[in-house]
């Protein structure tokens, strides 16, 4: 059974895809204040894989939720949100390239393989809770048949 896709829904989607691809990084050059406290937080290795890979978790259970409301089985929307979140990725590097003048290198590549990762373990988060939930539909159908053959 589908759900309609609420519009709060498509509308955080929306804003989850435009929070990826603005480059955060040009904001350097609008305020040095508004990146000082930015640095502190996303300075270390550890706490920049971190962020790109909940930024294509939360960005593939989005898009696998929105997917499945609209009448998607569950493995196209996994495979969908995959796609979404690898093009996207792709698509974030490549803007932060653009705007920072640099060349592409094996940082960007890195950061990309952090973002599919990202994404593959939202899905798999969503897989998990989707099946769950259709696991709990069937045993309140079961139970209601069963009720109403006694």
């Amino acid at each position: 059974m589908t759900k309609p896709v609420g519009s709060a829904q498509a509308l955080l989607l929306v804003g989850w895809i435009f929070g990826i691809l603005v480059p955060l990084a040009s904001l350097r050059r609008i305020s040095a204040s508004y990146w000082a406290p930015f640095d502190r937080v996303f300075d270390s290795e550890v706490s920049h894989v971190l962020a790109h890979t909940l930024l294509f978790a939360v960005l593939a259970f989005l898009v696998a939720s929105v997917l499945t409301r609209a009448e998607r089985t569950l493995g196209r929307a996994m495979f969908l949100a995959l796609a979404c979140t690898a093009v996207l990725g792709m698509s974030q590097e490549a803007i932060q390239v653009a705007c920072e003048g640099l060349r592409p290198g094996i940082n960007e590549l890195f950061d990309w393989c952090v973002d599919v990762n990202g994404g593959l373990l939202g899905a798999m988060i969503f897989m998990r809770l989707a099946r769950k939930d259709e696991k709990r539909e069937t045993d309140e159908d079961h139970f209601r048949e069963s009720v109403r053959c006694s």
